[in-house]
């Protein structure tokens, strides 16, 4: 399959009562908006938002990049140069490579970035696959890095 065919992939819905329960929060910091989604449902945490203010600084993905919390809509619709993924994959083997793909596919003017807070082996194998796609760029956050808005 190719980065295209993948980013189209139709997956269900997490249906974890744990994870819809999940307390999403979106921080305003001087001029800075940031949208932290804990492992809730990305499209059901759009819902409650502003759909006049759909732009943020950074996005933390929810359930770790799980290709079940986030769907086409979400990544239509909310804009963002930084997204975030929480995860070390050795439990449930997030991100999913769907929701990758998706983000990537995402035609935009500005670069994306996708900060991991690991380095996991299946992530550096797609990029390295789809290392032709404009306007994307994987960084892994080595102990103690930061990052800076």
């Amino acid at each position: 399959m190719n980065i295209k065919d993948i980013s189209k992939i139709i997956t269900n819905s997490d249906s974890s009562i744990t994870n819809r329960s999940s307390i999403s929060i979106v921080i305003y910091y001087g001029n800075k908006k940031l949208l932290f989604l804990a492992d809730n449902i990305a499209s059901e945490a759009l819902e409650d938002l502003s759909q006049k203010e759909m732009n943020y600084s950074l996005v933390k993905l929810p359930h770790h990049g799980s290709e079940s919390n986030i769907d086409d809509c979400f990544i239509k619709n909310v804009e963002t140069g930084i997204y975030l993924v929480s995860t070390n994959s050795e439990k449930y083997n997030h991100p999913d490579l769907e929701t990758l793909a998706k983000i990537a596919c995402k035609k935009t003017d500005y670069v994306k970035k996708i900060y991991f807070n690991y380095k996991v082996e299946k992530v550096v194998k797609f990029e390295q696959k789809i290392d032709k796609i404009n306007n994307i760029e994987f960084i892994y956050l080595k102990k103690g890095q930061k990052i800076y808005l």
